[in-house]
C-alpha cells in the first residue's frame, strides 16, 4: 500500500514585541526640486511585553523633508485615535542626513494584550530632491525602535517581521535615535528612488527698504519712506544637477500700469502704485548687465523656449545697452546674462539700489507701508551641451 505524509511549519512567537514594517516609495523618478512620497506600513504581532514604536526616517544626503508632510492612516475602526497625531521633529546627523523623528505619547504605551494599537497603520511623508543632487539611485531608510522594550542582541533574530518571515534587527551603532545608546537594536526597512538629470534656474528676490531691519521676500512686503533708498537682491541659482549656459534673467522695474514679465504673465496686471528710481547695480563679473529705457523691452527667451531676444513681445524695444544710460535713473528694465557654464548649485547675487520717489504715497498707505510697488522677473537657460534646448525647459518665472 502507498503511504503519504504531510507536514506544516509552526512559528512560535517569542514573548517580546514583534514589529512588522515595510517601506515603499511612489513617484520615484525625480529631478532636483521633485518630491518623492514614502509610506511605511507598521503593525505589531502577537501578545508581548508593553511596547510603543518610535520611527526615525533617515533621508539620504540630497533630499530634504517636506515640512508638515507626515500623515498617519489606521485600519478602519481599529486603534486609539491618538495614533493619528504623532509628534514629529527633525534633526541632522554628522553625515548630513536629515532625520525625521516620529513618536507617540506615553498614554498610548501598549500593554501585552492591548487592543489600542491599530490592526495596522501607514505612516507617510514626503522628501524633496535638493538642488545639485547628482543623478543616480538613492536609498531612504526607516528605523523602528521600541521606546518601552529596547531590543538587545539576544532579540535580534525575532524582533522584526516582514512578509511572513522573521528578519534580523540591526544594531544602532551610530545612535540614530539620539538616546545615547549604541548597543540597542532596531528594525530597518528601506526604499530606493532615482534622481535624473534636470535643468532648472531659479531667482529669489528680496528687498530691504528704509523701514526694514532685514531683507524680506514674498509674500512679505518691504517698507520704505518717501524719498529714501531701498535695495533689491536677486539670487540667481542653477538649482538643477547639470551645468547651464546662456542663463538669462529679465527684470522690469515697477511702474504704474505694469504687468508680468514672462509670456505667461505678460497680460496679468501687477498693480504697482509707484515707480522706484534705479541708482546703482552691483553684480559679479560672471554676470553681464544690460540696460533698457523701455518698459516693454524685448525678452523673447521668456516667451518661447529657444527664441531670440528680439522675437517677443509684439512691439518691444530691442535696444539693450551694455552700460547704464545717463542718467541711470532713466533705466526701466534690466537684462542679466550668465554665459556659463554655471555648475549645479551655483548662485550669483545681484543687487539693485533704488530710491523711493518723494510722492510715493497715496490714500492706502502710511509710511513706511506705502502703496505697493511690485517688481517681477523672468528667467531662461540652456543645458551646457549646445545647441539642444533644455528638456524639460528650465521654466519661466
Amino acid at each position: 500500500a502507498d503511504s503519504q505524509s504531510q507536514c506544516a511549519n509552526l512559528i512560535v512567537a517569542p514573548s517580546i514585541p514583534i514589529w512588522a514594517m515595510d517601506k515603499y516609495a511612489t513617484h520615484t523618478v525625480q529631478a532636483p526640486g521633485g518630491i518623492v512620497d514614502f509610506s511605511l506600513n507598521v503593525a505589531r504581532h502577537g501578545l508581548a511585553s508593553p511596547s510603543s514604536p518610535v520611527l526615525v526616517d533617515v533621508l539620504p544626503v540630497g533630499m530634504d523633508y517636506v515640512p508638515g508632510s507626515v500623515t498617519v492612516q489606521t485600519a478602519p475602526g481599529t486603534g486609539d485615535t491618538g495614533w493619528l497625531t504623532p509628534t514629529v521633529s527633525t534633526s541632522t546627523n554628522s553625515a548630513g542626513q536629515t532625520l525625521v523623528n516620529i513618536s507617540w505619547p506615553a498614554s498610548l504605551v501598549l500593554a501585552g494584550d492591548s487592543s489600542s494599537l491599530p490592526q495596522g497603520m501607514t505612516v507617510g511623508l514626503q522628501g524633496k530632491v535638493v538642488s545639485g543632487t547628482a543623478p543616480g539611485n538613492l536609498v531612504n531608510r526607516a528605523d523602528l525602535f521600541d521606546s518601552v522594550y529596547p531590543y538587545t542582541a539576544s532579540d535580534a533574530g525575532t524582533a522584526c517581521f516582514n512578509t511572513g518571515n522573521f528578519r534580523y534587527a540591526t544594531q544602532d551603532s551610530t545612535d540614530v535615535n539620539g538616546n545615547g545608546d549604541t548597543t540597542e537594536y532596531m528594525c530597518p526597512s528601506s526604499a530606493t528612488f532615482t534622481v535624473v538629470s534636470g535643468a532648472s534656474i531659479k531667482t529669489v528676490k528680496t528687498v530691504k527698504g528704509s523701514g526694514d531691519s532685514a531683507f524680506v521676500g514674498s509674500p512679505n512686503l518691504g517698507g520704505s519712506y518717501p524719498g529714501t533708498p531701498a535695495t533689491y537682491n536677486l539670487a540667481i541659482q542653477n538649482q538643477g544637477n547639470v551645468p547651464l549656459v546662456n542663463m538669462v534673467t529679465y527684470d522690469i522695474l515697477p511702474f504704474v500700469g505694469d504687468t508680468g514679465t514672462s509670456g505667461a504673465l505678460n497680460s496679468t496686471p501687477w498693480n504697482s502704485a509707484w515707480a522706484p528710481v534705479l541708482t546703482a547695480v552691483t553684480a559679479p563679473n560672471t554676470v553681464q548687465v544690460q540696460y533698457s529705457t523701455s518698459s516693454n523691452p524685448c525678452r523673447g527667451e521668456v516667451f518661447t523656449a529657444g527664441a531670440s531676444t528680439g522675437s517677443a513681445p509684439t512691439g518691444c524695444d530691442n535696444n539693450w545697452l551694455p552700460v547704464p544710460p545717463t542718467p541711470i535713473g532713466t533705466t526701466k528694465a534690466l537684462r542679466f546674462f550668465i554665459a556659463g557654464p554655471a555648475n549645479a548649485g551655483a548662485i550669483a547675487n545681484v543687487q539693485l539700489n533704488v530710491n523711493t520717489p518723494a510722492n510715493a504715497i497715496g490714500p492706502h498707505g502710511t509710511p513706511p507701508h506705502l502703496p505697493r510697488s511690485v517688481q517681477t522677473i523672468a528667467l531662461s537657460c540652456n543645458r551646457r551641451k549646445p545647441p539642444r534646448w533644455a528638456s524639460p525647459p528650465c521654466g519661466l518665472r
